[in-house]
């Protein structure tokens, strides 16, 4: 039975000491300099119950002027604060599969229908047309707000555009589908890769289903479909579009005017614009130059559109999304008025037009160059005749190299070669005479390996015949097939069709072997090792080691630019051109005018017939660098177990608003490390950085990996998704291989290990580098045996024989500079001509904040040898 004790009364209480009775100076002391912070609402009430009734209201009437002020000086210098909302409609499936716009029709008829310029006889009902951009205002009872309305065609190129502009997305699926199609399940994967904008989701035609009970259970069944896919739908509304009852289309108007644009801060950190009209201006003194060809005369671009985002300059460049980035001749700032009179042709009034320009703004010295890369010197590496300062620096180098026990010896390397590699290349004085009495005993050696060897290749051979036979009667038939549907190509013999079988058989078999045995590679037998592997090198510890960023660079290098603080280049781009200058542009009915734009581009957009966006260009993002992506491969590519995507493997890339052609390498994600770990595949289900040489995209900035269909001639593939992870040329990605051997005679910890080299010379090369085995023991090479290669080792602990002896060696490796600007117009190589040709790769001088990125290399390097 368990017993409480309570204290009674007399229980002692020890003495609160110091307490009540403290200095001012212990209390000081105790605070350690710190301030009690006082209640802000207990004084704000305080101060405003100690003044007057008169008083508390002059102190409102202050507060009320003061953002008074603040407008008046927005629109004093023609902020007007309130562009259009930019509407973009797409159809989430189609009833009509020969209609490219779906069933979006319907409603974008019935929207325009409800504004007071269709109300005024401006717009004429019959003659919409869908690809066009039509800038509204709705009718009172909708209150009168303006939108920019356009709808969207329903491919991979349009869909992308369209969100990366608009400011609520309107989607509409068509009740008789009664579900949502892959294609559109693909195309909301695609827009929340990418950055969805607010969102509201249509229903069309429910009543044309069945009683209401069908209608309401399908109702239901789309609302759920629609909150897996998109976890932020507020609801799904309503509408039929032959009813002559508008009140759903009521409720979907107003929520476009209530409902508050989603913030996407990629797009907002750039000036952007929806283009009104547009129009093209050849050159004065094109007849003094002589052209045939109709296509090469370039001319000035003037496009109309409210500027959103940030303010712009005219010393900023603009990228026409798909065709290309221009400089600015001027900025010309347009009324409101001109806004609203925009539907009026433009070769009408033109005194009226002159009265309307309020501002005109040109560019100066400090306009952005279109030079996106620099002209290699070549004579940057040439040896020149040693000054008195190099003297002196060697003088000091050898006194302190004698004072550590060092010497400094000059030797001829092969030309390349890293002085950590170098470092290997050592005198050996070779004993004849030892070999001479060492030959008879190896002699019985070599006859006994000799027939081993070729038992067992004989036996291999067998083994690797009948895999292969098993390989191509039963896994190229049921596996290859799957990928590849030869049915629809006609055209392909049926050598192709073996050839693209063997070569995706090989292909999958490189990636099991590199999940089961990574980074393991056989040793050449007809090419010596230190031949085949003199670009590798060994290291301690892959982690703790030290590797220069500047050796040995590719002379690709010397063609980019890189930051000496990139976060300091980065804050001040956002800040703008000029974050100082009194004409704010932002928000306001401008006129751009591009110069030097090819007239081909004119006839490309008139034919495309889409809307043509523009986005401004941050501080460097034209020039050329090094750029770090982090990636994923999606979900539907991994379920899909889709061809393997390998390092270097050409893939179309879309970063930010720009999208590209190239091959990038694939490394590990360690930021803690200050090497990084190649992968030869991309793995997936596990997020890994992508390197490419690419124009300069400052973070946020969503990233889209596509890849040319092997089923489907011109269309994409989506393969993978992420962001922009980082701009530095310096970090180092790293290659591993390892070579294995195997133990031929053991005795404790020595032994005699086999087929890891094929000579003495290559035993020697590489006896610097630790190895170690499966098991974990570590060990060196002590010395070559014979002449094939056999070597003895002696590890830390004894070896079994079951176990394998490893060598890792490491080299750095770079990217391929096969980066093109890419139109996703077309899959085809004839889009990628229109937007390369307005680049300039002549070399400058003086480009501040950037550093050239070379490093000669010397025919001669001064190695330290410890003696």
């Amino acid at each position: 039975m368990s017993t409480i004790h309570k204290s009674g009364g007399l229980h002692q209480e020890n003495k609160k000491h110091k307490n009540k009775h403290t200095s001012k100076r212990q209390l000081k002391k105790d605070k350690g300099g710190k301030v009690e912070k006082s209640s802000f609402k207990s004084s704000s009430v305080s101060k405003t119950l100690n003044k007057s009734k008169d008083q508390r209201r002059n102190t409102l009437k202050q507060i009320r002027d003061a953002k008074k002020q603040q407008i008046l000086f927005k629109q004093r210098f023609g902020k007007s604060g309130n562009p259009p909302r930019i509407v973009a409609i797409l159809s989430l499936g189609s009833t009509n599969p020969n209609n490219i716009y779906g069933d979006a029709t319907s409603l974008f008829k019935d929207i325009i229908s409800k504004s007071e310029q269709a109300e005024q006889g401006k717009i004429n009902l019959n003659e919409i047309d869908n690809s066009e951009v039509y800038t509204i205002k709705l009718l009172k009872e909708y209150q009168q707000k303006t939108i920019s309305l356009f709808c969207v065609q329903r491919q991979l190129r349009s869909v992308l555009d369209a969100a990366k502009i608009a400011d609520i997305l309107l989607l509409v699926i068509p009740a008789e589908l009664q579900t949502l199609d892959d294609e559109s399940k693909h195309f909301i994967k695609l827009l929340s890769s990418q950055g969805l904008p607010s969102t509201l989701v249509v229903l069309q035609n429910l009543q044309n289903i069945g009683n209401a009970k069908k209608q309401n259970d399908l109702k239901n069944e789309m609302s759920k479909i629609v909150k897996e896919e998109i976890p932020e739908t507020e609801r799904v509304y309503t509408y039929q579009s032959l009813n002559e009852d508008k009140t759903e289309l009521k409720q979907i108007l107003l929520r476009l005017n209530t409902l508050t644009p989603k913030t996407l801060h990629w797009r907002d950190q750039h000036p952007y614009m929806l283009v009104d009209n547009y129009e093209f201006q050849l050159k004065n003194n094109f007849e003094d130059d002589v052209v045939d060809d109709e296509s090469e005369k370039n001319g000035t671009l003037i496009i109309r559109g409210f500027l959103r985002g940030k303010s712009t300059s005219p010393n900023q460049l603009f990228q026409l999304v798909n065709y290309g980035s221009y400089q600015l001749d001027k900025i010309v700032h347009l009324n409101k008025k001109k806004k609203e009179e925009s539907d009026m042709p433009i070769a009408e009034d033109e005194d009226k037009k002159e009265e309307e320009e309020t501002n005109e703004l040109l560019p100066n010295e400090h306009q952005e160059s279109l030079q996106s890369c620099l002209e290699p010197n070549f004579m940057e590496g040439e040896q020149t005749w040693p000054t008195n300062e190099d003297f002196e620096e060697q003088l000091r180098q050898s006194i302190a190299e004698k004072q550590s026990g060092y010497v400094l010896k000059k030797k001829k390397v092969p030309k390349g070669m890293t002085p950590i590699e170098a470092a290997w290349l050592e005198d050996y004085l070779e004993d004849f005479e030892e070999e001479g009495e060492q030959e008879d005993e190896e002699e019985m050696e070599d006859e006994m390996i000799k027939e081993a060897n070729k038992q067992q290749m004989e036996n291999e051979e067998e083994e690797t015949h009948s895999h292969f036979q098993f390989d191509v009667a039963t896994e190229v038939q049921t596996r290859v097939d799957k990928y590849f549907n030869f049915e629809r190509d006609e055209d392909m013999t049926e050598e192709e069709r073996i050839a693209e079988m063997e070569r995706e058989m090989k292909r999958r078999e490189e990636l099991g072997n590199e999940i089961e045995y990574p980074d393991e590679v056989e040793t050449p037998m007809d090419a010596p090792a230190r031949i085949r592997f003199q670009k590798y090198r060994g290291l301690k510890s892959f982690r703790t080691s030290p590797w220069d960023p500047e050796e040995n660079l590719p002379l690709d290098y010397s063609r980019i630019f890189r930051f000496k603080n990139f976060h300091v280049s980065q804050k001040v781009a956002l800040q703008g051109f000029d974050p100082e200058n009194e004409n704010e542009l932002w928000e306001n009915y401008i006129e751009l005018h591009l110069v030097n734009v090819p007239f081909s581009i004119i006839k490309i957009i008139e034919e495309k017939k889409e809307p043509l966006i523009a986005f401004g260009l941050l501080k460097h993002e034209q020039k050329m660098s090094v750029i770090h992506l982090l990636v994923k491969r999606t979900i539907e590519d991994e379920e899909n177990d889709s061809a393997p995507i390998k390092s270097k493997d050409e893939l179309i890339v879309q970063v930010g608003f720009r999208t590209f052609k190239c091959n990038p390498i694939y490394s590990e994600h360690n930021p803690r490390n200050d090497k990084h770990k190649f992968e030869k595949f991309f793995i997936p289900g596990r997020f890994l950085i992508a390197t490419i040489y690419a124009p300069i995209t400052f973070k946020p900035s969503p990233v889209l990996m596509f890849r040319k269909s092997a089923t489907i001639a011109s269309s994409l593939d989506f393969v993978a998704h992420g962001t922009v992870f980082s701009i530095d040329p310096y970090r180092c990605v790293i290659k591993k291989i390892i070579l294995t051997g195997h133990p031929y005679k053991i005795h404790k910890n020595q032994v005699v290990v086999r087929y890891m080299f094929f000579n003495p010379e290559d035993v020697r090369w590489f006896k610097p580098v630790e190895i170690y085995t499966k098991y974990g023991r570590h060990g060196v090479i002590k010395e070559s045996i014979g002449t094939h290669g056999l070597m003895r080792c002696q590890f830390d602990q004894n070896v079994e024989p079951k176990d394998t002896i490893c060598m890792n060696l490491y080299k750095r490796t770079y990217p391929k500079w096969t980066t093109e600007t890419f139109s996703l117009l077309s899959t085809n190589n004839e889009s990628n001509g229109i937007v390369s040709g307005n680049v300039n790769t002549s070399s400058t001088n003086g480009l501040s904040g950037f550093v050239l990125d070379k490093k000669p290399v010397d025919e001669e390097e001064l190695v330290m040898i410890e003696e």
